[in-house]
C-alpha cells in the first residue's frame, strides 16, 4: 500500500517536465517520517493475511456444519426447537 503511493509519486514525477529527482531527495523529511509507518505496515499485514486465512477456515468449517444440520432429520430439529421453547 505505502509501495503504491510511492510508485505512483514516482510515476506522477516521471510525467514532469523538469528532470527526474528521486522524491526522497525532494522530500528527505517526508521520505523519514513515512518509513516507520511502513514499517509498521509491513510488520502487520503478514499477521493479518494469516488471521484471515484462520477465520476462512473457521467459516468454511462452520457452512459445513450448518449444511449437515439443514440436510438433517427436519422433524427432529423441530422437536427439538419446540422442546428448547417449552423451557424458557
Amino acid at each position: 500500500m505505502a509501495d503504491d503511493a510511492f510508485a505512483s509519486l514516482e510515476n506522477a514525477s516521471a510525467q514532469c517536465p523538469t528532470p527526474r529527482v528521486p522524491l526522497f531527495i525532494i522530500f528527505p523529511q517526508d521520505a523519514r517520517a513515512l518509513e516507520e509507518p511502513k514499517k509498521l505496515i509491513v510488520d502487520v499485514i503478514p499477521e493479518l493475511e494469516r488471521e484471515y486465512e484462520e477465520l476462512m477456515r473457521e467459516l468454511e468449517k462452520e457452512q459445513a456444519e450448518v449444511t449437515e444440520i439443514e440436510a438433517g432429520d427436519q422433524d427432529y430439529l423441530n422437536e427439538l426447537k419446540a422442546t428448547i421453547a417449552e423451557q424458557k
